[in-house]
């Protein structure tokens, strides 16, 4: 029924008359009666309209009838109580304030128009209440709530009706849960109040704010009750209230705010396999906290539990039925108000998925249900900011079951916040040089090279300390006899003598595998935990030699189906595509099939068996013999049953060898190796290993994030002390080149530093490409070691030094496009590259070409892809160049390599179209869809057998007949599954000699780079086939392409003999050669370095001309003695912008030269030698020592010959400068380019017939 009901937002605005005096209850009669004079103030008893208050304590007795003064307003307080034994008591037109410790009782209350208002711990016991005329109740809450008032009969007299009464809540001062708070207690309805005609009276409601309350009678119990509509949940925090279809309508915090935006929730929902959804709506109280939530007409519910404190709320389910296990999905999501809500996972069964304005949690893996496992639940919170946030963290990691690490005594808040500290402190800098010894003893070697990076680490890849990538007959934990012939003792050892170094060790760990030969759990008895799909049986004998039988599942026994997806949502016997279940034990032996089929029968056929593998022995068996299969991810190993006690035992040795250790980087390559039978699996493990960790590491998965247990990286105060959001991974790569990939250079390693500066990496580290180390032999080999080490050092420090919005505004960093990731992967690319140039960050765009690009990019195993483009000896390129740019730029650098020429009629080519089987191939592909799509998945596949040999024939060249339709003709050789790309973009019509001189020249075009299929290294020696298809189509396009006289090129190795650089109207000529494969770098100020292909300087030479063309449009190289068809890579990088470096003073000097001298400012002379700090370090002296200076020592002259000495600096180059006077001296330059001697340098001065000064300056 409708009613007058009404809320307010505003304080009720009380109503009164005019009293005509205050009378106050004194006592003073001693007898306690009301009609006593003496008892009041006045001496006389209150009249009409009187204001009248009793806060003595004492119990005013009434007369059997008596009235209170009409139109008085009486108020009780201090323990005051206003009584009548018998007969009955009026109030007309009074108005009663019943305060806190005031009280009422007695036998007949008779309301006629009055008005009484009741605050929280007010007392009421009166038998009978009869309500007359328009009475007005109001209700004070506390903050705690309100102590319900008892009365016995409820009654409606003199004509009236309950539509006549008025009542009023007030909750402004209301901070507790949201539940049902009982006002009045009758224990009997005399007028047959409903609580449908209840509703007729006027209700008033204020500073609810949004908390769901209305007020109602409750018929049963006869009480008039503050209710909240819906189903409540409330905890000692948050609350939430869910609507008769169990739709959260309603989420509350303590300060009764309400928390969800006007957008509908979703609750709980089940997902279908084709994203339809069902939702839970159906709803029942179990009370005490627990909660069933079903869906009408079905099976499926789930039990809940839902508690929490302060600022969060549990979920735990305490069961799940009934589910159809076919493929659905189980969510929880609420629409938060402005980034409000947030998540926790507090087990590895639940995985959140939200962002600040959308909550949303998943229960995965329906089917797992197992008693090992907790059923799953997750923390809600409010985030109100930083602070209160790590509160809520704080108090969730401590008191809600949590994974914690194994400290020493009681796991408690004190406890929590010092291991918070001591992992900011570890986590601060994570650098490390990654590391490929070949003996124990040179594992020191190594250590000086680390220190020159300022590495914080040492990293090695498993294949190092355990001796195997994949196991095989090495232990999970064990160390590698073959390299630490004293076992751990000597990998301890390394790991003490780098710890008096400053560093600790960090070791590569492909996560809880077991090999085929595990003398422990493989070789011999299986061990029965290792992860099985079940059992089947032989149907006849077998020989030790048979390959085909047929078997019987046991009971129950389903035969695995791989999914198409690594991460499928259907129940077991799915298991994800990179698992293989065709391995299985047969007594003693091992063996493999190649396939398993069903035969409809209840009898499954192995086929293809490999018998006696691993070591074992073939034999005969019996019908009736089992065979129990396994799952193996990746075909490669065995792992450990999630649910038994091997699992947990693997996790806990690999967290103990860290222990023993102390390592600072627990690695989880090969994450997914749990995730047989759900994610949860690989959660669980990387659990299981924190939870006997006993020192703070950093740690990072296969998936480029940390697994949820460490709930480190989630606290603001760790990003507050870490510079805000932050990583803990990844390796910058370095390596020597081969024929499929060229030694990187200084450009390659400083965009991943970009790469680490944008994403606040704390690991500012060096390494070999994928997860591999660097050698001896590389990092003495690569010609410019030395620069990358300090390079590394240096953006580590003015990363550092950044703050977050000095970060944000250097962002240079692009989103991967979606509709190629299938092709080049998820890496971001670089439209810009940040350079450091002295105390600055100089920003550098490379100019791209209508084919290839202007960004930079990342490729996996190969490091950076730089923008670059190819052109012929005497060929003149157009160049893309940006607005910024019209008229030049303030720098501008060229950099490139030569590369081999090529004759399309050179008998040594390789003619690739006998293998194809045709001399002329068409290759067509069409696009209907609105969108360009890029696909390598159906090219056309040719084997080539015998394999050949393309070392010396690594380009590739065919006539192409196009058809401009934009697409890109993708001819990709292969040696088994190691590939490289050559691309033709169809931006022509007609037929082209189409010659490609490198296979990076297709991770540079726009419409292809670099791609997954490449990203290994390639042996050019053994190619076993050649794939031709359409990489890429333009939208709504269909494209056909013509394909004659595929070759690999066979190279011609011609060195440019000075050749000529022109870049719009600038030409710099160059003297000297540059070899083949060698790179070449111009700089702007002129300085022009030949390298060889490792990066050591071959020839230098300092133009005299600085570089600065005015016009960028056009770009040729020339060599007047080359042939024409020379082929160069090149890249054309300009700039203008550039920043401060925070690592460095505003006078240029480096925070961390001062902090080696204890200085925290240059702008002191500490040694008092004449010398601010700053030019001190510029001069390479000592700051705080008055010996150290950079002075004239001595002069010895004769005739017009000076003899300067001076204190030297080595590495430093020096100038002599020469005026005649000091009062307005003119310095001429005398000499310069003087090297730095130690300790003292001597330089003679020639100075024809005149006297005067001279003066030593540092270049």
């Amino acid at each position: 029924m409708s009613g007058n009901y009404t809320v307010l937002l505003l304080l009720f605005l009380s109503f009164g008359v005019s009293r005509a005096a205050t009378v106050q209850w004194d006592g003073g009669g001693a007898d306690n009666l009301w009609s006593t004079p003496e008892n009041w103030s006045s001496d006389a008893v209150p009249l009409a309209g009187d204001e009248i208050v009793i806060a003595n304590g004492d119990t005013v007795q009434l007369a059997a009838i008596e009235y209170l003064p009409n139109g008085s307003d009486l108020t009780l307080s201090g323990g005051s109580v206003l009584h009548k034994d018998s007969g009955a008591i009026r109030l007309s037109g009074c108005t009663l304030n019943l305060a806190s410790d005031g009280a009422l009782s007695g036998d007949f209350w008779d309301l006629d128009n009055a008005a009484i208002y009741f605050e929280d711990g007010a007392s009421v016991n009166i038998d009978d209440w009869e309500n007359k005329g328009s009475n007005y109740f109001s209700f004070e809450l506390s903050s705690t709530g309100f102590a319900k008032l008892n009365a016995d009969k409820f009654w409606i007299g003199g004509g009236t009706s309950i539509a006549d009464a008025t009542y009023r809540v007030d909750l402004a001062d209301y901070s507790g849960p949201l539940h049902d708070i009982i006002l009045v207690d009758y224990t009997e309805n005399k007028s047959s109040v409903t609580s449908s005609n209840f509703q007729d009276a006027t209700i008033i409601i204020e500073n609810a704010g949004a908390r769901p309350y209305h007020l109602e009678f409750d018929e049963i119990n006869h009480d008039i009750v503050l209710a909240v509509t819906g189903t409540v949940a409330a905890t000692h925090g948050l609350a939430v209230v869910f609507d008769e279809s169990a739709v959260p309508v309603s989420l509350i915090n303590p300060e009764g705010d309400e928390l969800l935006s006007n957008t509908s929730s979703k609750g709980f929902y089940l997902q279908e396999l084709d994203y339809s959804e069902r939702r839970f709506d159906t709803l029942i109280d179990l009370g005490g906290g627990g909660y069933r939530f079903g869906i009408s007409g079905s099976t499926e519910q789930f039990d809940l539990f839902i508690g929490g404190t302060n600022d969060y709320m549990t979920m735990r389910f305490l069961d799940l039925s009934g589910f159809a296990l076919a493929g659905e999905r189980f969510y929880f999501s609420l629409n938060g108000q402005s980034q409000n809500l947030q998540e926790l996972e507090l087990d590895c069964m639940v995985k959140a998925n939200a962002n600040r304005s959308v909550f949303r949690v998943e229960r995965q893996n329906l089917w797992e249900t197992s008693n090992s496992n907790k059923l799953g639940a997750f923390a809600l919170y409010e985030f109100k900011d930083t602070v209160q946030e790590d509160e809520t963290l704080l108090d969730l990691w401590v008191n809600e079951g949590l994974p914690h690490p194994a400290v020493t005594g009681v796991w408690d808040r004190a406890t929590a916040e010092a291991w918070l500290d001591d992992w900011v402190e570890m986590a601060y800098d994570t650098s490390y040089l990654n590391i490929v010894p070949d003996t124990v003893e040179e594992h020191d070697d190594f250590i000086p090279y680390a220190a020159s990076m300022d590495a914080k680490a040492i990293y090695m890849w498993n294949s190092i300390w355990r001796g195997e990538y994949w196991l095989h007959y090495r232990q999970n934990d064990e160390v590698n006899p073959d390299m630490y012939p004293a076992g751990q003792t000597n990998l301890q050892a390394f790991s003490d003598g780098l710890a008096e170094n400053g560093m600790s060790l960090m070791l590569h760990y492909l996560c809880g595998t077991i090999g085929e030969e595990d003398v422990e759990f493989t070789a011999g008895a299986v061990h029965p935990d290792l992860q099985s799909w079940g059992t089947v049986t032989l149907t006849q004998s077998i020989s030790a030699a048979s390959t085909s039988f047929t078997v019987v599942p046991d009971p129950g026994v389903a035969l695995p189906v791989k999914s198409s997806s690594a991460y499928p949502v259907e129940a077991p016997p799915v298991i994800p595509s990179f698992f293989e279940f065709k391995t299985f034990r047969l007594g003693d032996e091992w063996i493999s099939a190649s396939s398993v089929t069903d035969h409809g029968n209840g009898t499954w056929q192995l086929d293809g068996v490999e018998r006696g593998k691993w070591n074992t022995v073939a034999d005969s068996y019996s019908p009736g013999e089992g065979l129990r299969g396994y799952l193996r991810p990746y075909n490669q190993d065995f792992v450990p049953d999630p649910n038994a006690a091997l699992f947990d035992t693997i996790a806990t040795r690999w967290a103990e060898l860290n222990n023993a250790l102390g390592t600072t980087k627990s690695e989880f390559d090969g994450f997914e190796n749990h995730r047989a039978t759900g994610s949860w699996g690989a959660e669980k493990f990387a659990a299981t290993v924190y939870e006997n960790l006993d020192h703070p590491s950093t740690a990072n998965t296969s998936e480029g994030r940390p697994p949820n247990a460490w709930i480190e990286y989630r606290f603001n105060r760790v990003k507050d002390a870490l510079g805000g959001t932050f990583q803990t991974r990844q390796h910058a790569a370095l390596f020597l080149g081969d024929k499929s990939r060229i030694t990187p250079g200084l450009e390659e390693i400083e965009h991943e530093m970009n790469k680490f500066m944008n994403l606040n990496n704390r690991g500012f580290s060096l390494g070999s490409y994928d997860v591999k180390g660097m050698s001896l032999n590389t990092l003495q080999t690569h010609g410019q070691m030395d620069a990358v080490l300090d390079l590394v050092r240096d953006w580590k420090d003015a990363s550092f030094a950044l703050t977050p919005a000095e970060r944000a505004s250097m962002e240079n960093f692009r989103g991967y496009d979606g509709a190629r990731s299938s092709i080049n992967g998820n890496h971001p690319w670089a439209e810009s590259h940040w350079r450091l140039d002295g105390s600055d960050f100089r920003k550098w765009h490379a100019l791209g070409t209508d084919q290839y690009t202007h960004e930079w990019h990342f490729g996996q195993e190969h490091g950076t892809i730089t923008p670059r483009f190819y052109v012929q000896n005497g060929q003149s390129q157009s160049l893309e160049v940006p607005v910024e740019f019209d008229s030049g730029a303030d720098q501008t650098r060229i950099v490139g390599r030569v590369l081999p020429r090529f004759d399309p009629a050179s008998v040594g080519n390789i003619d690739l179209m006998p293998y194809i089987g045709t001399n002329a191939l068409t290759v067509a592909a069409t696009n209907s869809t609105g969108s360009g799509i890029w696909k390598d998945t159906d090219f056309n596949v040719y084997s080539i057998w015998p394999r050949v040999d393309f070392l010396n024939h690594r380009g590739i060249g065919c006539w192409v007949t196009g058809d401009g339709s934009g697409a890109v003709l993708v001819i990709r050789v292969k040696r088994n599954d190691n590939a490289r790309d050559y691309a033709v973009p169809i931006d022509f019509t007609g037929t082209r000699w189409i010659e490609i001189p490198t296979a990076e020249q297709a991770w540079r075009l726009r419409n292809w780079g670099w791609a997954v299929a490449t990203r290994k290294f390639m042996d050019y020696a053994g190619v076993s086939s050649v794939e031709v298809g359409i990489g890429h189509l333009p939208a709504n396009t269909t494209c056909s392409v013509l394909i004659e006289d595929l070759q690999g090129l066979e190279e011609n190795s011609e060195t440019l003999v000075n050749p000529s650089f022109s870049l719009g109207e600038q030409t710099l000529n160059i003297t000297g050669s540059i070899p083949v494969e060698h790179h070449f770098i111009l700089e702007p100020n002129g300085d022009f370095t030949v390298y060889d292909e490792d990066w050591n300087t071959v020839s230098f030479q300092a133009l005299e001309s600085p570089f600065v063309p005015t016009n960028l449009t056009t770009f040729s190289m020339s060599s007047a003695t080359a042939s024409s068809n020379v082929w160069i890579e090149v890249g054309v990088q300009t700039s203008s912008e550039s920043l401060h470096n925070p690592a460095y003073t505003t006078n240029g000097t480096p925070w961390r030269w001062l902090g080696e001298y204890g200085l925290d400012t240059d702008l002191i002379d500490e040694d008092v030698d004449g010398h601010w700090t700053w030019q001190e370090y510029i001069a390479g002296t000592n700051p705080t020592n008055l010996s150290s200076v950079l002075k004239l020592s001595g002069v010895a002259s004769s005739g017009n010959s000076h003899v300067l000495s001076w204190q030297a600096v080595m590495g430093k180059s020096y100038s002599i400068h020469f005026a005649t006077n000091l009062v307005a001296p003119i310095w001429v330059e005398q000499d310069s380019g003087i090297p730095g001697i130690e300790p003292d340098c001597t330089h003679t001065a020639i100075v024809h017939g005149a006297t005067g000064f001279f003066r030593v300056e540092v270049e």
